[in-house]
């Protein structure tokens, strides 16, 4: 998985009140970890089936979505 680029993708679930969930890349069958934190600007929390744009990073052994937005 390219890590160097903003990507593009669609949220398959998030959980408003743990803030956290799972975003898919278009064109990849994976899933990236994204935590509340992981968001910018005005983006309070995620809804199912939004489309986000996100850098890539590899922490804790896994990928995650990080600078996460609309």
């Amino acid at each position: 998985m390219n890590i160097d680029q903003r990507r593009t993708g669609v949220v398959v679930s998030y959980n408003r009140d743990r803030g956290y969930g799972f975003i898919r890349p278009y064109g990849d069958q994976s899933t990236l970890y994204v935590e509340r934190r992981a968001l910018e600007g005005w983006l309070p929390f995620l809804a199912e089936g939004q489309q986000v744009s996100f850098l890539v990073e590899f922490t804790h052994g896994r990928f995650t979505a990080e600078r996460v937005l609309p």
